[in-house]
């Protein structure tokens, strides 16, 4: 686990998916590969799942002195990457673009947990002993793939970037560079169940200390944001109200 901070969080979701959060008492990690739209998501395994690429590339990197030992090290993190699930969060407290991007019909919520009490449901679900390429990552995302470069070039720096750190998350952490302004904190891990499935649950001990607050978008009639409030007493967690980003006054003098 990477990050270790108070640093609060923020992850803006469809109302149906908080009532579940509740409910289960868990987080829902989603497989990158089968539930990410975005085809830049995990391009570098896709492309290195292809033996005549994956030669290539140990070919013309500065580790095809030690090719045996990368192309073993690479096949391990193939297995590894494989069960890879992830969970999207933001540094962005009641951001507007936010709020436009995960509107669902001015639906949403957004809910406020910490760094720390992220990690604590990581180490409550997986045991410190196991495989270290196996345990969670939490790292910001960086915004480093220029829309203009090709695809090749990203895959090439990337391989030679994972065959000095082997860490089988690190090709999950890149976006556009126009992606920017979501200011993006991931968590990754690997699934224990190595089945083909689209998500896994990690539990959430206690559902009301790692809430620190849930607010409801800005445009959401008072009927939802009645809702919400109700459902957060019901948890004893904090309701922080309906987002202002909307509203205007005008003052008199």
């Amino acid at each position: 686990m990477e990050k270790s901070s108070d640093t609060a969080l923020y992850k803006y979701m469809p109302y149906k998916f908080f009532s579940k959060m509740l409910e289960e008492s868990a987080l829902t990690l989603v497989d990158p590969f089968q539930c990410w739209e975005d085809t830049y998501e995990g391009a570098f395994y896709r492309a290195i799942k292809d033996e005549e690429t994956f030669n290539y590339l140990v070919s013309i990197t500065r580790h095809k002195t030690e090719s045996e030992s990368v192309i073993a090290s690479f096949r391990r993190l193939l297995l590894t990457v494989s069960s890879v699930k992830a969970q999207s969060w933001t540094k962005n407290r009641d951001d507007l673009l936010m709020w436009a991007a995960y509107s669902n019909n001015k639906r949403s919520i957004m809910v406020q947990t910490s760094i720390d009490k992220l990690n604590t449901v990581c180490k409550d679900n997986y045991p410190a002993s196991i495989d270290a390429l196996s345990l969670p990552w939490i790292h910001d995302v960086v915004y480093d793939y220029d829309r203009e470069s090709s695809i090749q070039s990203d895959i090439i720096r990337a391989f030679d970037a994972i065959a000095l750190s082997m860490n089988p998350y690190e090709p999950f952490l890149h976006k556009r560079t126009e992606l920017s302004f979501e200011q993006e904190v991931r968590l990754l891990a690997a699934d224990s169940n190595q089945s083909n499935r689209k998500t896994a649950k990690l539990r959430i001990n206690d559902i009301k200390a790692f809430i620190d607050g849930v607010m409801v978008h800005p445009g959401a009639t008072k009927q939802f944001a009645g809702k919400v409030c109700n459902e957060c007493e019901k948890y004893g967690i904090t309701y922080l109200g309906k987002s202002q980003k909307y509203d205007v006054s005008f003052l008199t003098v």
